[in-house]
């Protein structure tokens, strides 16, 4: 007799997409408050920590307490939130990847400016 498998067959594509995405939201802001943080003459803002903290726990608050603004418009047949949210999140992944390469050197040449 065949044995059934317990799980539907997407679901290992739904746990790693998952945790996938909250490797990336946690890493951006691990480097988001290292940016915020690290001293001007390595190319960051130099902040103290308790500024950079409280920027930090601002954003997350925000990131858990905004779907709650966004739950009325969908009650409403809009698909509006659903498209705003996904035009964010390919801006700032497209600009987190265009900052590194300009850094590196490798989008639009090597550096030419200096913020010293």
């Amino acid at each position: 007799m065949a044995k059934e498998p317990k799980y539907p067959k997407g679901l290992f594509y739904l746990v790693f997409t998952e945790f996938w995405e909250r490797f990336g939201y946690y890493l951006m802001i691990g480097i988001f408050f290292m940016y915020m943080t690290k001293p001007t003459d390595e190319g960051a803002w130099g902040w103290d920590n308790a500024i950079g903290s409280d920027i930090y726990g601002t954003f997350i608050a925000l990131v858990y307490l905004t779907p709650f603004c966004g739950r009325p418009a969908c009650r409403f047949e809009t698909r509006l939130p659903v498209f705003h949210h996904t035009g964010w999140n390919i801006n700032g992944y497209w600009l987190l990847h265009a900052g590194s390469a300009r850094s590196m050197g490798i989008l639009f040449g090597p550096r030419s400016y200096d913020f010293r």
